[in-house]
């Protein structure tokens, strides 16, 4: 009887870890959280010209709810290229005050993408996510800080002097 029990206890708890598991997103690289409208995207930052021009090159997959935020250090029209990039994705530009001006996707390849908007940030994720979690221009994106109190975005990180 013992053995049978911590057999069912042995496999109880590899069930739970298993299912735990498939919950949690390994393959986010997170530095902050960003907050849109009730939905929450943990984002790897590229706050230094290595990363920003790296960025998401040669990923082959990205987690749900993950992506990469662009920080400049000044506010104007940015261009993105796909060159290396394996994944389609969507990008929002955004303002100082950070509000979404523009949404657009990027496909796979070399091709360039303008922004049309003057932006400090940029927000790189899976294509399809904003349009299925419902974020459009104009909405707001805000970071939570370690308390998990919602900040604008301006406090995620100073710029690294390039």
């Amino acid at each position: 009887m013992k053995l049978l029990t911590q057999s069912l206890i042995a496999i109880i708890f590899a069930t739970v870890i298993s299912s735990n598991a498939a919950f949690a997103d390994e393959s986010c690289k997170t530095d902050a959280s960003l907050h849109i409208n009730q939905q929450v995207a943990q984002v790897q930052l590229a706050i230094d010209e290595r990363t920003r021009r790296y960025g998401l090159m040669f990923r082959s997959s990205m987690g749900e709810h993950c992506g990469m935020l662009f920080i400049f250090d000044d506010s104007r029209p940015r261009v993105f290229t796909m060159r290396n990039t394996l994944i389609p994705l969507d990008i929002a530009f955004i303002d100082d005050e950070g509000r979404i001006g523009e949404i657009f996707t990027m496909q796979p390849g070399g091709d360039r993408y303008p922004s049309s908007v003057a932006a400090r940030y940029a927000l790189e994720m899976n294509k399809g996510w904003f349009k299925i979690n419902g974020i459009k221009v104009n909405d707001v994106v805000e970071v939570a800080d370690d308390a998990g109190e919602l900040k604008p975005l301006e406090s995620v990180a100073p710029t690294k002097s390039e």
